[in-house]
């Protein structure tokens, strides 16, 4: 599992290498904070309709959509709409009650983990940083010995 977690964590910021940035926030339409920074705007800067973002926030706090805990929405690099909801949290499916999520939350994610790492994979792939599924795990590691069964960890 801490190999595992390892290899999750070389794919996030291998794919997301260009993207690795924090979130600064921006008083007005010009935007001054580096390349490497997530650049927030207004929705209507970006020319969305600020009353179909606020419809959906309503939605979402009346469960018409149920069990949201928050939306980010990105137009052209430009982070325009960011909202964390009240809503039912879990541990390994225990359930811990209502409570209100907020950007440094952690979440139960159990099998979503497969979509996000295949999806980081063919990300990879596409981009030449993994030649193929069958490409073993420890290239990536030279610095830990693999021993026994794990040895032949591919990527698939």
């Amino acid at each position: 599992m801490k190999h595992f977690l390892l290899f999750l964590s070389f794919l996030l910021i291998v794919c997301c290498k260009e993207n690795n940035s924090k979130l600064v926030e921006e008083s007005t339409s010009e935007n001054t904070s580096t390349d490497s920074e997530i650049k927030l705007e207004s929705p209507a800067n970006m020319g969305v309709n600020d009353s179909i973002l606020q419809d959906l926030t309503q939605k979402v706090e009346n469960q018409h959509y149920p069990n949201i805990h928050s939306i980010l929405i990105a137009k052209d690099g430009k982070l325009i709409y960011e909202e964390y909801f009240e809503g039912e949290d879990q541990n390994y499916g225990k359930n811990l009650g209502q409570r209100k999520f907020n950007d440094t939350s952690l979440h139960d994610l159990r099998s979503i983990t497969k979509s996000v790492v295949s999806a980081l994979v063919g990300i990879c792939i596409d981009r030449g940083l993994i030649e193929d599924v069958q490409q073993p795990v420890s290239s990536f590691f030279p610095e830990f010995r693999f021993e026994g069964k794990k040895e032949d960890w591919t990527v698939e």
